[in-house]
């Protein structure tokens, strides 16, 4: 399963940023950016929160895979019953 957050990806690239340039913006390093980018770390919900304001969308689109990852956590808790 490709674990990569495209739309991370394409919309720093869209602003012709590279991974270092994220990093220095967010205080944190460029192989942070990478793990991010490519779905092998998941970024705290502080950090998530930045990104989302750097960007200017909502984290659950930044990084989908924690949202919305198939076990789909938000429905579950909706769908209860009593």
């Amino acid at each position: 399963m490709d674990k990569k957050r495209k739309v991370l990806i394409a919309l720093r690239e869209a602003k012709g940023w590279k991974q270092e340039d994220v990093a220095k913006m967010l205080n944190i390093s460029q192989q942070a950016i990478s793990l991010y980018e490519n779905g092998k770390r998941d970024p705290s919900i502080r950090l998530a929160k930045k990104f989302e304001l750097l960007f200017k969308m909502p984290m659950e689109e930044l990084f989908p895979d924690i949202f919305f990852n198939g076990d789909t956590t938000k429905c579950n808790v909706n769908q209860q019953t009593a």
